[in-house]
């Protein structure tokens, strides 16, 4: 997909020439080679070997004024591979009734966390990236529908409250399994203060999920049919959820804190209550800045259900074995990660970043995104990251 064919469906193209001064283009690139010092695990799709497709992208993004009220934002974003797929992340429409007061109306990100809107910008933030036990992949990047900010400004301090709506049908990998979630009813608010150098930030989201997978399905309609109920509301694949995100962060011209938490509850059995944190601490000493990280994420699985009797009969016994089998898979993670880095400024719009990370997996846990492939692991990986990032 190319930018032409952005400008085409935003339907500017016969504009562009005549009104060149209301569409603005701006791009962003990022090149990041990782390596993982660990032959038997995998890491954000990092393995033993020099890789350069897992996180690198180019991003284009345009933005047209339609009137001093209106506009409209496209963004595109062709990836060379990894977690995530290529194609729009943003499709929206602006109104700006005041200046304090903004609705948009499209495709956007869901603003989850703090770094959210501008997660795949990597020039934007000192990190190669933001950390994956913090910032999961899976968890509704995007939604269609309608966000509405207010902003209200003093002199002690600025106050921004979002409220937001909306869907998103998104597909993830499970255990080796492609699962296609719907969700609906996706609603959140996220409220924000900030004094001087510091920002406080605190928000809520929830909705309704429910994801298809076929095998899952039949299952639990054999468990209702023979009645046991609470067994197959226990593998229920629809359900809601909600999760609860707090941070704060002081920034000035020598040095930055930032301490994010963040908790899932979740009512579908294969998403597990989660909890993260994430917490860093950087010296600036221009043109560079160092700095070190420290991510944390907890995964507990709700427990199977034991009301399918055992020794009555071969039958029940087959059925209470498969039912079991299908928690077996559903293991509790904990994991953890310490990162160190280095980010210089080589250009106003050029940044070459280098960090390395261990990532370790908790006693008894085989870790989140730190999976095993073939032979023995200790459950623990090094990952050395280095990243070319780009804005013109």
């Amino acid at each position: 997909m190319t930018l032409v064919y952005l400008l085409a469906s935003l339907g500017l193209i016969g504009q562009v020439s005549a009104e060149e001064s209301k569409l603005h283009v701006s791009g962003f690139a990022r090149v990041v080679l990782g390596y993982l010092e660990e032959p038997n695990v995998e890491y954000m799709g990092y393995e033993n070997s020099l890789k350069a497709n897992q996180q690198s992208l180019l991003g284009i993004q345009a933005d047209y004024k339609i009137s001093d009220k209106f506009s409209v934002t496209g963004q595109l974003i062709q990836r060379a591979g990894g977690l995530r797929d290529s194609g729009v992340e943003w499709l929206y429409l602006t109104y700006t009734p005041t200046r304090s007061l903004k609705f948009k109306l499209g495709r956007q990100r869901t603003p989850v966390f703090n770094y959210s809107d501008f997660v795949d910008v990597g020039f934007a933030y000192p990190w190669v990236s933001l950390p994956q036990l913090a910032y999961r992949p899976f968890l509704f990047p995007s939604f269609d529908g309608l966000h509405v900010n207010y902003e209200w400004s003093r002199k002690a301090y600025t106050f921004n409250l979002e409220g937001y709506w909306g869907q998103f049908d998104m597909t993830s990998d499970f255990e080796g399994q492609r699962f296609t979630t719907q969700l609906s009813d996706l609603h959140g608010t996220v409220a924000t203060v900030a004094f001087g150098n510091l920002t406080l930030r605190g928000s809520y989201h929830t909705g309704q999920a429910e994801t298809e997978q076929q095998t899952l399905f039949e299952f639990g309609q054999q468990l209702s049919q023979l009645g046991f109920n609470e067994s197959a509301q226990s593998i229920a694949t629809k359900g809601g959820g909600g999760l609860y995100q707090a941070s704060i962060h002081y920034e000035n011209l020598d040095y930055f804190l930032l301490a994010e938490f963040s908790k899932l509850d979740s009512d579908i059995f294969i998403t597990p209550n989660t909890s993260t944190r994430f917490v860093s601490a950087g010296y600036n000493f221009f043109p560079f800045v160092g700095y070190v990280s420290y991510a944390k994420n907890i995964n507990r699985y709700a427990p199977a259900e034991t009301e399918i009797p055992r020794g009555v009969n071969p039958q029940l016994d087959a059925l209470a074995l498969a039912y079991q089998q299908v928690f077996q898979t559903l293991v509790d993670d904990s994991s953890t990660s310490l990162t160190l880095g280095v980010r210089w400024d080589v250009l106003s719009n050029l940044a070459l970043k280098v960090e390395t990370s261990v990532i370790r997996a908790d006693a008894g846990s085989r870790g989140f995104l730190l999976s095993q492939t073939n032979g023995a692991s200790d459950g623990k990986g090094h990952l050395h990251r280095a990243a070319i990032e780009w804005v013109f």
